[in-house]
C-alpha cells in the first residue's frame, strides 16, 4: 500500500496549481517517515507503488525531481501566486481567508506523528493544518461526500488499475480531469503489456505534473 497526502479538488484553493506545487516542495518525506516509523518505511514519490505491476524506477525519479523538498522554493511559488501573509501573523491568505485547514487522519500513533511532522513542515511556509484524528470509516464518508480539506489515506493493488481508480470520478480527491481519465482508460483497456506500460508511465507523469496528490511512503 501507498500512503499519500491529499486534498479536495472541488475547492478553489486546491484547484490552484501553484498552491499544489508549493505543497509538494514543502514536504520532506524522509523527515516525516523518520518521525513516524523510525525510518522503517519506504519513501515514494511516484503514484505507482513499487510492488505494483507497471512501476518503473524512472517514474519515481521523475516524481522525486518534480517534488524535491525545497521550502524556500515553496515560499517563492506562493509569493509569486499572490498567496501571501498580509497581516504578519505567519499564515498566508487565499481569497481573503487565512489558510487554516483541517487535516483528517486515522487514529494511529504512527500516522499522528506523520501528520504532525507534515503540519510542522507546512507551517514553515505559512500554511496551518489542524490535525483531526478519526475512525477510517468516518474519514471515508467525508471523502465520498467531498467534505474534506487535507487528509492522509492509502491505496494498493498488484496492478496499475489502482492508479486509474484514483483519477476516475467519484474519487477520494474529488478530482475530475479529462486527460487523467483518458490515460487511465488506456491503462485499463490496453492488452499489449509493452504498450500498457507506456500508458502507465504517461499517467503517472501527468499526475506528477498536475500534482494530483503527494505520495509519502
Amino acid at each position: 500500500g501507498l500512503q499519500y497526502f491529499g486534498w479536495n479538488f472541488t475547492k478553489p484553493l486546491y484547484q490552484n496549481i501553484a498552491f499544489r506545487e508549493a505543497l509538494a516542495h514543502a514536504i520532506d518525506r524522509d523527515e516525516a517517515i523518520l518521525a513516524a516509523f523510525g525510518g522503517e518505511a519506504y519513501s515514494i514519490a511516484s503514484y505507482v507503488p513499487p510492488s505494483t505491476w507497471g512501476f518503473l524506477e524512472e517514474q519515481n525519479e521523475y516524481a522525486k525531481e518534480k517534488f524535491a523538498y525545497d521550502p524556500e522554493l515553496s515560499k517563492q511559488i506562493l509569493d509569486e501566486a499572490g498567496i501571501v501573509d498580509t497581516n504578519g501573523d505567519g499564515i498566508r491568505e487565499f481569497e481573503g481567508e487565512e489558510i487554516v485547514k483541517q487535516f483528517a487522519v486515522f487514529q494511529s500513533d504512527e500516522i499522528k506523528r506523520l501528520a504532525e511532522t507534515i503540519q510542522s513542515q507546512l507551517v514553515e511556509v505559512g500554511i496551518q493544518l489542524e490535525v483531526a484524528q478519526m475512525e477510517s470509516a468516518t474519514q471515508a464518508e467525508m471523502l465520498v461526500a467531498c467534505q474534506q480539506e487535507f487528509f492522509i489515506r492509502a491505496y494498493g493493488l498488484n496492478d496499475a488499475t489502482i492508479v486509474h481508480s484514483m483519477v476516475t470520478p467519484p474519487n477520494r480527491n474529488c478530482w475530475d480531469d479529462a486527460e487523467a481519465q483518458r490515460l487511465g482508460n488506456l491503462v485499463d483497456s490496453t492488452m499489449d503489456p509493452v504498450e500498457r506500460q507506456k500508458y502507465v508511465t504517461e499517467l503517472n507523469n501527468y499526475m506528477v505534473d498536475q500534482v494530483a496528490f503527494i505520495p509519502i511512503f
